[in-house]
This record gives C-alpha cells, structure tokens and sequence, in this order.
C-alpha cells in the first residue's frame, strides 16, 4: 500500500472515531441534564460511570447503559 492510501485510510478512520465520541459525548450530555431534572441517585451513577469510561479513554467501546 502506497503512503498515501495509507494517510487516508487514517484520517478516515480517525474521521469515524472522532463521530463514535461525538454521538458518546452527547448522550453523556443528555444523561446528565435528565439526572439534574430527575433526581435519583442510580441515575446520576450511571452517567459518573459513563463519564469516567469516557475520560479513560472508553469512547472507544460502544456503551449503551440507557437507564
């Protein structure tokens, strides 16, 4: 495979990782703003959870612990 293909195939991957935490970053969002509307101490565990998965560099598995 030449540099280039090699370059591209990259970036297009790096393109699809960088939507996957995107989409991870806005649920975590959603989630937070429903734990602060409805106050319930397993729900606000759940997004602590996401967002240390998040933060230790999780983004990467698919998580889907919709309460």
């Amino acid at each position: 495979m030449i540099t280039r293909e090699i370059v591209d195939r990259d970036l297009q991957q790096l393109r699809e990782n960088l939507m996957r935490m995107s989409g991870l970053v806005d649920t975590a969002i959603r989630r937070v703003i429903e734990a602060l509307q409805a106050p319930s101490i397993d729900q606000a565990e759940a997004v602590i959870a996401s967002i240390e998965c998040l933060s230790d560099g999780g983004w990467l598995r698919v998580i889907d612990e919709s309460p």
